[in-house]
């Protein structure tokens, strides 16, 4: 669902052109990777820094608008400063 629904929004293609580096990994092909990241259902969307390192895992389908406002807030490092949920009630209410 997320392949023609998500992924394929004008939105969502030019905001990770534009910001992220992304790839899809087929769980049964790469189970030990599946198993390092703790994949238990599919989909599960991880985030990683520049350096590899896990940020956080988004499991479930997502929406192309609440992909782009996980990207936005991923992307602009907010999650060092505030976490989620705050960030994006104070982003609706500016």
């Amino acid at each position: 669902k997320m392949k023609r629904e998500t992924y394929t929004d004008m939105r969502v293609i030019r905001f990770m052109k534009d910001n992220m580096s992304a790839g899809m990994i087929d769980t049964e092909v790469h189970q030990s990777l599946a198993r390092k990241f703790n994949v238990n259902s599919l989909p599960t969307l991880w985030f990683l820094d520049a350096d590899g390192r896990p940020l956080t895992a988004v499991p479930g389908y997502v929406g192309a608008d609440k992909l782009l406002r996980i990207m936005e807030y991923i992307s602009t490092k907010a999650y060092e400063e505030i976490d989620y949920d705050t960030w994006l009630d104070r982003k609706k209410k500016s």
